[in-house]
């Protein structure tokens, strides 16, 4: 089976890092799902939590074929600065039953 695909990365800065509270983020996953995917188009995604949990909200998760769920529920850290999503194990496995109860299959990739 010879099929194209196309590969995207977004990195999406988490809150803590803006310099403003007022600036609008730098990527917005949802916006870019809207703009680039058809509803014909296969999308396989690694999403972070707190980004899956926004595009619910925007409604945008139904363009999502197959999801890898990042649930880090531990500290990071990313240029040297510690961030923490504070996210309970449990609330992990929530958001994971919640996401299969839209119809998106997906994966664990907890942390």
């Amino acid at each position: 089976m010879d099929k194209e695909f196309e590969v995207h990365n977004l990195e999406v800065e988490p809150e803590e890092a803006s310099s403003t509270a007022v600036a609008p983020p730098q990527n917005d996953v949802s916006d870019w799902l809207k703009k680039n995917v058809r509803e014909e188009d296969y999308v396989v995604m690694k999403a972070e939590a707190e980004m899956v949990v926004e595009m619910i909200k925007k409604k945008t998760i139904c363009l999502v074929d197959e999801l890898f769920l990042e649930c880090n529920n531990g500290w990071w850290q990313k240029n040297g600065k510690t961030y923490g999503s504070k996210r309970a194990y449990w609330k992990c496995i929530a958001l994971y039953g919640r996401v299969r109860d839209l119809g998106v299959p997906l994966h664990q990739w907890f942390l």
